[in-house]
């Protein structure tokens, strides 16, 4: 588990995810989802040859994500306590969900989260530094991945999201959780509580078998 701040993933309190370095909620969404659904990571995208347009699979592991996203020291850095860092005479914090949040409403989001934390008014040079330090004591989980493409072996690249891929993903199986729930109530006339209660494959299994009945026995 990747984690600045680990103490504030690790623990068995309930936490607020508005204070959590944003790194930090990445890494543990994409932990969550690896213990719900699995390691494997699987995507899409086209060729962008337009000669080609082929459909390229991407599949990686997720602990290999996050062992290549491990924060590192920056010898340039200080911590002066649980919150703030100082480099080289700019005092800064990382990040947190809740200040990504605030930014993202503001006319210019990236300066706005810069001025929410950096100590004093945010220039070049204490901006510079600052996204220096941060790129190794909280290495942002979003970037590009990259592929070759089987069919003409052009390089493709795309950006990742992690945060927006986990939870659209999640989306998309809460709709087919609805659907199965409906078939086994309907098929087995068992309770909401007694449906949810059944291991996700097992419950898949259920439901698909009464697809199946349903098509007239056609697998």
């Amino acid at each position: 588990m990747v984690a600045i701040f680990p103490q504030l993933v690790e623990s068995e309190s309930p936490r607020n995810w508005a204070d959590l370095p944003v790194s930090d909620a990445d890494a543990l969404l994409l932990t969550i989802r690896r213990s719900a659904f699995g390691d494997t990571l699987q995507a899409d995208a086209y060729c962008p040859s337009t000669d080609c347009r082929a459909r390229v699979d991407i599949a990686f592991q997720i602990g290999d994500y996050l062992r290549h996203h491990t924060p590192t020291p920056d010898k340039k850095s200080t911590r002066e306590d649980t919150t703030w860092w100082n480099r080289e005479g700019v005092r800064f914090r990382v990040p947190t969900l809740g200040d990504e949040i605030e930014a993202s409403g503001a006319k210019n989001p990236a300066q706005h989260l810069m001025s929410l934390c950096i100590d004093g008014q945010p220039n070049a040079k204490s901006v510079s530094k600052v996204s220096a330090a941060l790129d190794h004591i909280a290495p942002n989980l979003s970037g590009e991945l990259t592929a070759t493409c089987p069919d003409c072996e052009n390089a493709i690249s795309f950006a990742f999201d992690p945060r927006a891929f986990v939870l659209k993903e999640i989306r998309g199986l809460a709709s087919y959780l609805d659907e199965d729930v409906h078939l086994l109530a309907s098929a087995y006339h068992w309770s909401y509580a007694e449906i949810l209660s059944l291991p996700r494959v097992r419950r898949s299994q259920f439901a698909e078998r009464i697809r199946i009945d349903l098509r007239g026995g056609e697998a």
